[in-house]
């Protein structure tokens, strides 16, 4: 390397360090900082804690709204990441599904699922359609699932044949709850 590399190296890892140092003032890090008594969510920080985390940083001891003890990293509090113990998950978690369960559900059944576009990971380019191999033959399965149960419509030899039998099942089977679930949406 020359001399003038060198420096420019020098330079560019200099300019690179001072940017990390100004985002850690944009963001409130630092040594020194006490984050006893800040709120960070559902987070109120109690104190420093005696332990490190596997990397050496400070840990803080935070107690959740719900009553648990837990202990981050000052940056994950700051940034953010992190607002509870896990309980937020698990009420999202729990409101997401009954609004999923009221506005896609009919009778037992997501509606959603059954209108869903096919899986780019599906082989025949058919929902309900797969390729199997029986005793040295290529032949198509054709199945329909309804309320979490799997019924297999047949074994085909062409891929025609297999279609068209899951477009007949998705008729007998699929179309009534489709049918029940937009006169319950345009009624609402």
């Amino acid at each position: 390397m020359t001399i003038s590399t060198i420096t420019i190296l020098e330079w560019s890892i200099k300019l690179v360090m001072d940017k990390r140092k100004e985002r850690g003032r944009q963001w409130g890090f630092s040594r020194g900082r006490d984050l006893t008594g800040m709120r960070f969510g559902y987070l109120i920080v109690k104190g420093r804690s005696q332990n490190l985390d596997q990397d050496g940083r400070t840990l803080w001891i935070c107690e959740c709204r719900c009553g648990k003890i837990v202990e981050h990293i000052s940056d994950v509090l700051l940034k953010k990441n992190t607002t509870s113990c896990g309980c937020k998950w698990q009420e999202n978690a729990a409101r997401n599904h009954k609004i999923l369960k009221n506005k896609y559900t009919m009778n037992g059944v997501r509606v959603d699922s059954l209108t869903r576009k096919t899986p780019k990971n599906n082989t025949t380019g058919f929902k309900g359609v797969s390729l199997t191999v029986r005793r040295g033959k290529e032949k198509f399965r054709a199945y329909i699932e309804i309320k979490g149960k799997r019924m297999e419509l047949g074994l085909f030899d062409n891929l025609r044949d297999a279609v068209k039998a899951r477009k007949e099942a998705e008729e007998k089977y699929h179309k009534p709850y489709i049918d029940a679930w937009k006169e319950k949406k345009f009624s609402e």
